[in-house]
């Protein structure tokens, strides 16, 4: 009994001791701040209080970093300090909203282009997948992610662009799936704080919800950060189908409306925007946008004609690459060979060599407008689920065939002069309104003209049994 009362005070003893040990964290029970992970899959320094900072002790992550850090010095050489500096020079007016379709997680040349928005909405097929957690993987498998996420960057880096194809598998084949590492890997680069991550889906009538996961309606995630100057801004991303079919429920244009008039950036965008299939998207950025800044493969040049755009050409056209070259645009060509067009020191899109790359500047100068449509949400008879009807900008004045020959009918000075008080189709309505009066008087005289005829025989036969003769 004795040795069975020690025995029991001993297991006492152990388990009070136990009990008074200082609590530490259960393994995986850590967790790193959105952006410390965005900082350690860039290869950035995180601070010594990180949960991941041991982590950066690794030669695979510091391998890693070596790499990161030697491309993009590189490429802020040759390429994003050259967009900087033109975006500086041309694109002084700007909006507070960003709309970037078709990117992908291609947050780094919206940036570079178009610095500074309050609001960057960017839409593309590629997943988002779940929130990066680094902690979560074994420490073996480290490594391998990292390489998968170069991998992922390598055409991006190398081309400017991303191949959907290719990103697909990578995303899918890593342990860390989807869009969202791309994406803080160009916010950390960029030199962003992130603040908050959230997924959210839309409603049909474009109204945001905030979302468990990233599986649920029209699927998205919502990123606060801020720049070095402390600057708050909000990156949305979306996974959706920007076909015409996609766009009719999924409440994303909806959604978009709500921000109003803003300036966009189109890339390497395979030439959608020249589909009928893709009219929707098409019309709300021509509607809705003060500013394109995109490649051959945005918005066709006919389509900017016929809104009435202003089109600038930097670079040089040299037409679309093979698998695309169906899509010529001679209208494009003509433009680059009268315009002058400016040489550009950087390549972007499907041409991303300098000497064969351009850039296309559209302006739309009948911009002077009011902010589209009241928010979604304001009434249900205005809203409905249908999108705010865009605001297109007149196309150019079209004379008719009269005003266009008008030197033949009115004279030159004469015309010229009534042009300049009443525009084209003003002197072209007057002289609808003449022809109009000419063709009433006409008719009105070979009536009359038809009885006097019949009357005058009656009269002669009157005057020739009363004895009287003619002339």
């Amino acid at each position: 009994m004795t040795g069975m009362a020690s025995l029991l005070k001993l297991s006492l003893m152990l388990t009070m001791g136990l009990l008074l040990l200082p609590a530490s964290p259960a393994v995986g029970t850590e967790r790193a701040s959105p952006n410390d992970t965005a900082r350690f899959l860039a290869g950035m320094p995180l601070p010594p209080q990180s949960p991941l900072a041991r982590l950066t002790q690794e030669r695979s992550w510091q391998q890693h970093a070596e790499t990161l850090n030697g491309v993009w010095d590189g490429l802020e050489a040759d390429q994003l300090s050259k967009i900087r500096s033109w975006s500086h020079a041309h694109l002084s007016a700007r909006k507070p909203v960003t709309y970037y379709l078709f990117s992908g997680p291609d947050f780094l040349y919206a940036d570079a282009f178009l610095p500074n928005a309050s609001t960057y909405i960017l839409a593309g097929l590629e997943p988002i997948g779940e929130l990066p957690d680094v902690l979560k993987l074994r420490s073996r498998f480290v490594a391998s992610e990292l390489a998968k996420l170069r991998t992922s960057l390598g055409t991006l880096l190398r081309k400017s662009y991303f191949i959907t194809s290719e990103m697909s598998f990578d995303l899918s084949t890593s342990q860390m799936r989807g869009t969202l590492p791309l994406i803080y890997v160009f916010l950390a680069r960029t030199g962003k704080t992130i603040h908050e991550v959230s997924f959210v889906s839309l409603a049909p009538d474009g109204s945001l919800q905030t979302a468990a996961d990233a599986k649920a309606g029209t699927r998205g995630v919502k990123i606060v950060f801020s720049d070095r100057n402390a600057k708050p801004q909000t990156l949305y991303y979306f996974k959706t189908d920007l076909s015409n079919r996609g766009v009719q429920s999924s409440g994303f244009l909806q959604f978009c409306a709500q921000f109003g008039i803003g300036d966009i950036f189109l890339k390497a965008a395979s030439y959608l925007l020249h589909n009928a299939a893709f009219s929707t998207v098409r019309d709300f950025l021509l509607g809705h946008g003060a500013t394109v800044v995109q490649d051959d493969t945005g918005i066709p040049m006919k389509s900017f004609q016929q809104a009435g755009w202003e089109v600038r050409p930097f670079g040089r056209y040299v037409g679309p690459i093979p698998v695309f070259r169906g899509h010529y645009q001679s209208k494009l060509k003509d433009l680059f060979a009268k315009g002058d067009a400016p040489p550009i020191e950087f390549g972007i899109g499907y041409r991303w060599r300098t000497n064969q790359s351009h850039v296309l500047l559209a302006l739309n100068r009948t911009s002077q407008r009011a902010e589209i449509a009241p928010p979604i949400g304001q009434t249900k008879k205005q809203a409905q689920g249908k999108i705010p009807p865009p605001v297109h900008a007149p196309a150019p004045e079209t004379a008719s065939v009269l005003a266009r020959w008008h030197s033949i009918l009115l004279g030159g000075l004469v015309t010229e002069g009534l042009v300049g008080l009443f525009g084209l189709q003003g002197v072209a309505n007057g002289l609808g309104f003449v022809l109009q009066t000419a063709a009433i008087g006409g008719i009105a005289w070979l009536v009359s003209s038809f009885f006097r005829s019949r009357s005058t025989p009656r009269a002669a036969a009157a005057l020739s049994s009363n004895g009287h003769h003619a002339g």
